[in-house]
């Protein structure tokens, strides 16, 4: 498995309970579609190994109680801090601002006000909200993601509107 064909799902935070259960947080907000998962890549060792989902449990909006199968209790520690992965075809597609963090990178950002602000470089989770850092002239510029700063994203043109 390559993981140009996958995508990051989020990362294995911890154990919790006693059966080998583990915590699941997601990178985003996930559709529901996600949240029905059959499996996930799990990056072991620099390789994407497939592990199938017993059972998949909501917490909070973006964290999941996982049973993996054939993954006992002793061995679910193992795990913790690993990155999960999905492949790319398994994404919905997504219309209007609605973006994946994969899908935007490079994209040229465009202040409505201003113009061009940069190339976005990535998408960081922070709370309260995601956060764009745009690179432009060796620097970094920060644009939190909000409904009422993002205007539109144009994937075939690769830019975003702010």
């Amino acid at each position: 498995m390559k993981k140009d064909d996958h995508y990051l799902l989020g990362s294995l935070l911890k154990t919790s309970g006693i059966k080998g259960e583990i915590i699941l947080k997601f990178n985003n907000d996930c559709p529901e579609e996600i949240q029905e998962l059959e499996s996930i890549f799990i990056n072991v060792d620099n390789k994407l190994v497939p592990f199938f989902i017993d059972e998949l449990n909501p917490l909070k909006s973006n964290e999941f109680q996982v049973f993996l199968e054939d993954v006992p209790p002793g061995k679910a520690a193992e795990l913790i801090g690993k990155a999960a992965y999905l492949p790319l075809q398994l994404l919905p597609k997504l219309k209007g601002k609605q973006f994946y963090f994969h899908e935007v990178l490079d994209f040229l950002v465009i202040d409505n006000n201003y113009g061009e602000v940069g190339i976005l470089k990535t998408v960081v989770d922070r709370p309260p909200q995601h956060v764009l850092i745009i690179e432009k002239n060796n620097k970094e510029i920060l644009i939190p993601i909000t409904n009422s700063i993002l205007k539109s994203v144009n994937r075939e043109e690769k830019k975003i509107f702010v």
